[in-house]
C-alpha cells in the first residue's frame, strides 16, 4: 500500500516540461530573426513565450514540482530569449 501512497503524492512534470519546450522555441525565434525584415509582431510574440517559458520554470522549482533540470533549462533559455529580443 505504500507504493501507491508515494505514487500520489508525486509533484506532476508536465510545468518543466513545458518550460523547456517554451524556452527552446522562444530561442530558436529569437535566434532566427533578421532586424531589417521582421516585423514587431513577431518580436512580442516571442518575448511572450519566453516570458511563459520563466513564469512556468519558476512555478516549477518553487513548488518543487519533479523535473529541476527541465525547469532550469526552460528559465535558461527564456531569459536567453528574452534578452536577444530586447
Amino acid at each position: 500500500m505504500t507504493d501507491a501512497n508515494e505514487s500520489l503524492n508525486q509533484k506532476p512534470i508536465w510545468m518543466s516540461i513545458t518550460s523547456m519546450v517554451c524556452g527552446i522555441l522562444a530561442a530558436l525565434a529569437a535566434v532566427t530573426y533578421d532586424i531589417t525584415t521582421t516585423p514587431i509582431e513577431t518580436y512580442l510574440g516571442t518575448f511572450v513565450i519566453a516570458g511563459a517559458a520563466i513564469v512556468f520554470a519558476g512555478i516549477a522549482l518553487a513548488k518543487k514540482h519533479r523535473g529541476k533540470g527541465f525547469a532550469i533549462a526552460g528559465l535558461v533559455t527564456g531569459i536567453i530569449a528574452a534578452l536577444l529580443c530586447w
